[in-house]
């Protein structure tokens, strides 16, 4: 008998679920869940609906909801502010030149959203992984909408469009003018084209590898198409660049490497810890929910007499 430690009475609480089981963790200087977190539990329930398409289309959904709306408050609240902290053009953003057509590749952003629906997986493995890359696309949106605010920088490079793009003139006008009506210039740095798009293009890649023949070269494109609509600087590419980057290789990555290794049973959100421990305390709640009724714990409920 080990008399540095006290004997176990059989009634020791159950252990802690884990948080992520199967997941590979890596050092990040910033770590967001690298598992679903509980707030997707109703989509998850609900997963079958639809045909199959119900948690697809209810994260296509939240996040329009959430990183859309935030995106277009903190844009328009910069410029309502009107307040520059600096500027970062360069000599080599004003060559770039201006080039019409290129609305057409800035634009297909919205694209890559629905692609995501469309190509993840549809049984609960794949799902689990879609919830994964939400969850990166909202904290890479959370942390570009942080320095929005925090280091502000006004793009002014739209001055140097050619006039006919500048007032609508043309298909290629037209289409400037619908963006600059919606989308007010002051998402400069990290580009939140680039970064949040690195991202789906890993991703879809490795669900499916041959549509890297496609995708790369059109992000590629999109890239570019931030500077030659001059919707972008150089440093914004960069610093999304880097963003995007770090967050597949820091969360993204390890977190979908780990569901090879996650049993069917651990596939989704975390269950509450009084479903996946039995000896685990269930809330007062839930405790009179198994019981049938609600009231003092340890009392029958009154059956109706019998006439």
């Amino acid at each position: 008998m080990d008399r540095g430690r006290p004997e176990s009475s059989g009634l020791d609480p159950p252990p802690r679920p884990r948080d992520s089981p199967g997941t590979d963790r890596r050092p990040a200087l910033i770590s967001p869940p690298t598992s679903p977190r509980r707030i997707w539990t109703p989509l998850w329930r609900g997963r079958e609906g639809l045909a199959g398409w119900g948690l697809h289309l209810g994260v296509l959904l939240a996040g329009a909801a959430l990183c859309g709306g935030g995106y277009v408050a903190v844009v328009h609240f910069n410029d309502w502010r009107g307040w520059t902290a600096w500027d970062p053009s360069t000599r080599l953003d004003r060559a770039i030149p201006a080039v019409g057509w290129s609305i057409l590749p800035y634009l297909s952003l919205y694209l890559y959203y629905l692609l995501v629906v469309v190509v993840a997986p549809r049984g609960d493995r794949g799902r689990h992984e879609l919830l994964l890359l939400a969850q990166v696309q909202i904290v890479i949106t959370a942390i570009s909408l942080t320095v929005f605010l925090l280091l502000p920088c006004e793009i002014h490079l739209r001055e140097d469009l050619p006039a006919e793009l500048r007032e609508g003139i043309g298909i290629w006008g037209a289409l400037f003018g619908l963006l600059h009506g919606v989308d007010r210039p002051w998402n400069a740095w990290p580009s939140l084209h680039v970064s949040v798009t690195l991202v789906i293009v890993l991703t879809v890649c490795r669900w499916h590898p041959p549509l890297r023949f496609v995708l790369w070269p059109a992000w590629t494109l999109l890239a570019i198409s931030t500077l030659t609509t001059k919707q972008h600087y150089l440093i914004d590419v960069g610093t999304g660049t880097l963003l995007g980057g770090y967050a597949w290789r820091a969360w993204l990555e390890p977190g979908l490497r780990g569901v090879a290794r996650l049993g069917r049973g651990e596939l989704g959100p975390p269950r509450p810890p009084w479903l996946v421990h039995p000896r685990a305390e269930a809330p007062p709640a839930e405790q009179a929910r198994r019981r049938g009724f609600s009231g003092t714990p340890g009392r029958s409920e009154a059956k109706p007499r019998q006439k």
